[in-house]
This record gives C-alpha cells, sequence and structure tokens, in this order.
C-alpha cells in the first residue's frame, strides 16, 4: 500500500427489482478497504472477514431491500485485492449464459472498477514523465465477476477508462481467485474474489 494510491471508483451492482415513482435507492461515496485480520481463504464463507466496513446497496430500499440488494466488502494485503459481496437474491446464481461466450452482465454478475496510481503527487508524475501523471501510474480496471448457467465463472479484466488498454480475459489463469457459495435459507449467496495487485497496476508498479 506504500507504494501506491487505490481508489474503489464505483461498483455496478446488477441488482434488478421492480421500482415505483417513489423508489429510494441507496446513495453510497464511500467505500473503505480493511487489512484482512488474518490469512483469506477464497472459499465463499465469510469467517475469515472484517465485515465491518460494508457498504450496502439496493434499487428500492423500501420494497426490496430483503429481497434484491447487496453487501459489498473489501480486504487488501500485499498480494491482493480481496472482495466480498453479499447477495439478497430469491434466485441465487441463475445467469443464462456460459464463460464460453457470453456476457456475464446479462444475468447475475459484479462488475466493479479499481484505479491504481503510484504514490506520488500529479506534479512529480509529471515532471519525471513529461506526460500526462495519470498515464504514467494510473490504471483504470473494469472488472466482470460471474458464474454461468454450468457453474464455470470467470473474472474478467479489461483496462484503460474507456476500455482501450487491453485486459485479461481470464485473470484465473494468472492468480486471480473466486469462490461461490448459497445462502442456507436459500435466498442469497456470497461471492467471494481476490485479485493479484499485479494485475490491478501498471508493469513496474505493483
Amino acid at each position: 500500500m506504500n507504494r501506491w494510491t487505490i481508489g474503489v471508483v464505483t461498483a455496478l451492482l446488477f441488482v434488478v427489482a421492480s421500482r415505483s415513482a417513489t423508489a429510494t435507492e441507496t446513495e453510497n461515496s464511500d467505500f473503505r478497504m480493511v487489512p484482512p485480520p488474518h490469512s483469506v481463504t477464497i472459499d465463499g464463507k465469510t469467517d475469515d472477514w472484517d465485515l465491518s466496513a460494508g457498504l450496502f446497496a439496493c434499487g428500492d430500499v423500501e420494497a426490496a431491500a430483503s429481497t434484491y440488494a447487496v453487501w459489498l466488502h473489501a480486504m487488501w494485503d500485499a498480494d491482493n485485492l480481496y472482495v466480498l459481496a453479499r447477495w439478497v437474491d430469491p434466485t441465487p446464481m441463475n445467469n443464462p449464459g456460459s464463460v464460453k461466450g457470453d456476457y456475464g452482465f446479462k444475468g447475475d454478475c459484479l462488475q466493479f472498477r479499481v484505479v491504481t496510481a503510484a504514490d506520488v503527487t500529479a506534479d512529480a508524475v509529471g515532471r519525471m514523465s513529461g506526460k500526462d501523471p495519470d498515464a504514467a501510474t494510473m490504471r483504470t480496471t473494469h472488472a466482470t465477476c460471474w458464474r454461468d448457467r454450468d457453474g464455470a465463472d470467470l473474472i474478467d479484466l479489461a483496462y484503460g477508462r474507456t476500455f482501450k488498454e487491453g485486459g485479461i480475459k481470464n485473470a484465473k489463469e494468472q492468480g486471480a481467485r473466486q469462490a461461490f457459495a448459497a445462502t442456507a435459507d436459500g435466498k442469497g449467496y456470497v461471492q467471494e474474489i481476490a485479485i493479484p495487485w499485479k494485475l490491478l497496476t501498471k508493469e513496474g508498479q505493483g
């Protein structure tokens, strides 16, 4: 963490619910990441998580808070960014697509964006590079994380603010991990993710 500054810009949480004209949608401007209390195992369980800094998201709090919503959490250590989504969903892990060629966002899917940059001031970066400081050290990563109709899962990383800097179609082949587990009541599921910093930072910055 002392080498770069990290920002989770936004999370696009696909929680679909009927909304009336008076529906109240959650608004979140802060997302705090905490260090893990101990080592993290990516197994779809939450017993190794610090859940104190969760962010709640719902499209209609009055009507859907207990049926279509999500608690989102993040932790970090020297090697990985960890993301945990605790979904409230009466049809858990119900994505009709296939990771062999479909778009994950057409069904149950977690999408979020992460921005990393070297831990120096923008002016200093500009002087060193002679270029836009953002271009010198900053990386924007769009993550699409989902499980398909056959139980196969995918972590797809696309780079660049406008998706024009390449990406990694299957980040699990380069060390990313993901696990899913249905809740005991069958009305939701847990999605747990670990992504190595080396996949979220520009070369030489991670």
